[in-house]
């Protein structure tokens, strides 16, 4: 089963450490990263691109961050 996704995001390291409020800093990627779950349960993490020709799926795996537990911020 698929889960719920959720979008990538990045921050700047130096602008944290300059003292900016870090909903000022983060910036959204064109990933977005989908949990696959086995019996309900967490087991690998779909990311999934926008690349030149259109979405695609570029890293499975990552079991280690699906396994949670993690909050999603929105800025």
């Amino acid at each position: 089963t698929i889960g719920r996704p959720y979008r990538v995001y990045t921050i700047e390291p130096r602008a944290v450490t300059a003292g900016r409020p870090l909903a000022d800093v983060i910036e959204p990627l064109d990933q977005w990263r989908f949990p696959l779950l086995v019996e309900g349960q967490s087991a690998a993490l779909l990311t999934v691109e926008q690349t030149p020709e259109g979405w695609a799926a570029v890293d499975f795996g990552a079991a280690e961050l699906s396994l949670g537990p993690f909050r999603v911020l929105e800025p």
